[in-house]
């Protein structure tokens, strides 16, 4: 069971205090995406912060690369997964781990 009285105030208010000032050392804020969606757009890349409202409630970051003048948004079909922070991090995808 998720320990508080009211379980999305207290979700959010803890990616406010743990990702806004992430998003400020990357010289932005921390926006609102969806009510349990957040996210933000740093010079190369936009990170996205959600809740997984399952029977064990987590948390699920992700971060991919963007261009400069992508909307901070969730793309389910990229967002997800190594291949992209492998991308993200050496501009290529290795063949390690892929499944034919």
């Amino acid at each position: 069971m998720w320990p508080f009285q009211n379980a999305d105030d207290a979700y959010c208010d803890a990616v406010q205090r743990e990702f806004a000032p992430i998003a400020r050392d990357c010289g932005t804020t921390l926006q609102t995406i969806e009510p349990l969606i957040f996210g933000f757009r740093a010079p190369y890349a936009i990170l996205t912060i959600g809740a997984y409202a399952g029977h064990h409630r987590s948390l699920c970051v992700k971060l991919r690369w963007s261009g400069k003048e992508e909307e901070v948004c969730v793309k389910d079909g990229i967002d997800v997964g190594l291949a992209n922070i492998e991308l993200f991090v050496t501009k290529k995808i290795s063949e390690i781990g892929t499944v034919a």
